[in-house]
């Protein structure tokens, strides 16, 4: 991953509570570009403005994402960040 290029492309894993925070944060920068929501709920994904969709959050592993944004519920935060590190993704993800 060049880690210089920008934008940043991101997905959102869990576009429930949280989510829709992160894409607004997201869309407020330049440096970043919202192009995968994962979420089992298609509307929940939806809603966000993604350029695309999934139901499954390794699809946020794809070698066109830079950041995953991880704001699924807590008991799933290690399995995924530690699946994005191992993917070489830079990672935000608010707690454990």
């Amino acid at each position: 991953m060049d880690r210089h290029r920008f934008p940043l492309r991101a997905a959102i894993v869990g576009c429930g509570v949280i989510g829709p925070t992160h894409a607004k944060a997201l869309s407020l920068d330049a440096r970043t570009e919202l192009v995968l929501a994962c979420d089992p709920d298609a509307a929940a994904a939806a809603r966000l403005g993604a350029k695309r969709t999934s139901a499954d959050w390794r699809d946020a592993l794809a070698p066109d994402i830079d950041l995953v944004c991880i704001c699924t519920p807590h008991h799933l935060h290690a399995e995924q960040a530690v699946a994005a590190l191992a993917a070489g993704k830079h990672v935000l993800c608010e707690k454990p």
